[in-house]
Order: C-alpha cells, then structure tokens, then sequence
C-alpha cells in the first residue's frame, strides 16, 4: 500500500491567510483570589531555595509557572470540582457561535491554551 505524504509547503498554497486578534480578559473575583493565593506560595516556596536549588530544580519553578498559567485559562485544569467563572473560558465561548446542527468543533483544552 502507498500512502501520499503532504508536507505543509505543498498545501500552503491552499490555505487561507492566518487570522488572529488579540482579546485581553479580566479575571472575576474567585478567579483572581485563587491566582494571587497560588503566586504567594509560589514566591514562598522559592524565597526557601538557595540559588544551587533554584538551578537544580529548574523543572519545579516552570511547573509553578504552568500552575498559575493553568488557572489564568481555568481554575478547573488546577482544582477538581471547580464550578466558579472562568473569564478566559467564557470569553472564548461568547467568540463561538454555537449552532445546532453545525459540524461542531473541539474545545478539549486547545482554545483554552491561547
């Protein structure tokens, strides 16, 4: 069996120009409290560590920073049964007209991501 491979610069030609746009979000109360509550402990933890720590331990500070990065785009990536607002969640909603019947796309996390 042969399999046709397409490499992006074969089909470049064919799709369409890339379209971004640039939306800035506040975060809500809760939101906010469980964002600020997470960089305390984070600053915390890290005011303990000598510097030998700090660059031993390189993947803990960028896990701190996916942490809060986490809850910026929804408190629920960070806290199991977390049923507050989300305002990175529910601006991307309001940017998705939901129809019925449509083809539907994929929010597992990608749109969340930006």
């Amino acid at each position: 069996m042969i399999v046709p491979i397409r490499v992006k610069k074969d089909v470049l030609k064919d799709l369409p120009d890339k379209l971004e746009e640039v939306r800035y979000v506040q975060m809500g109360k809760e939101q906010q409290k469980l964002y600020d509550a997470e960089v305390l402990r984070m600053k915390k933890d890290l005011s303990k560590q000598t510097d030998e720590d700090l660059r031993k331990g390189k993947p803990q500070v960028l896990a701190a920073i996916t942490r809060i990065r986490q809850i910026c785009c929804d408190p629920s990536l960070c806290f199991d049964g977390y049923k507050g607002e989300s305002a990175k969640r529910e601006a991307v909603m309001d940017l998705i007209p939901l129809k019925a019947g449509s083809t539907g796309l994929n929010l597992t996390g990608t749109a969340l991501a930006m």
